[in-house]
């Protein structure tokens, strides 16, 4: 028998959520405010090891296509318009958080940062 000594690693866990249409509902303002529902599912990868979380395969639909910017406000040149989606992940760019504030009974994606920085 070979014995390997050092740490053992905990796999990753990743978690399947499926949204309840029903007890969804996207509120967007800007002076005006607009309610959506939304449907769909999404994964969190969460590694309890190196302490982070992310989402992975969101595939959820807005009811709609809503207008957004991400900031910071680029305004589009004269005769175009700010972009618009009915999909969660562009609206939001989930799959572009990281979050590494992860703990035994809590995930903090409040001050997550973009995996691509």
């Amino acid at each position: 028998m070979i014995f390997a000594a050092g740490p053992v690693l905990a796999v990753p866990e990743t978690i399947t959520y499926e949204i309840i249409t029903d007890e969804s509902l996207l509120t967007v303002s800007g002076g005006l405010t607009w309610e959506y529902i939304f449907w769909g599912q999404f994964q969190l990868v969460v590694d309890y090891d190196l302490e982070t979380a992310a989402f992975e395969n969101v595939n959820v639909t807005i009811e709609e296509e809503v207008i957004y910017q991400h900031y910071p406000i680029e305004f589009p040149p004269p005769g175009l318009v700010f972009p618009s989606t009915d999909d969660l992940n562009e609206l939001f760019l989930l799959t572009e958080l990281e979050s590494t504030l992860v703990t035994s009974t809590g995930i903090d994606l409040a001050d997550s940062t973009p995996k691509c920085n």
